[in-house]
């Protein structure tokens, strides 16, 4: 089974699960929002973009501190 860190990091709790690094490269996984357009301006709908995009950059900042065992 292939997880992020994030995901292994937090699953890993609760399940004995070895982390080992793949035996390739693989392409950064990229996560996309996507909205209908009347929506752009609705202040419920802002504020939880918003929601999303400072989780998104809290995770991204704690990747970091994730380790594995290679």
């Amino acid at each position: 089974m292939t997880l992020p860190k994030l995901v292994w990091a937090k699953v890993g709790r609760y399940f004995p699960l070895v982390a080992k690094k793949l035996p390739f490269e693989s392409p950064e996984l990229r996560f996309a929002v996507a909205w209908s357009p009347p929506l752009s301006n609705d202040k419920g709908h802002m504020w939880f973009r918003t929601l999303i995009e400072k989780t998104a950059n809290q995770l991204r900042e704690n990747l970091d501190k994730v380790t594995t065992n290679a």
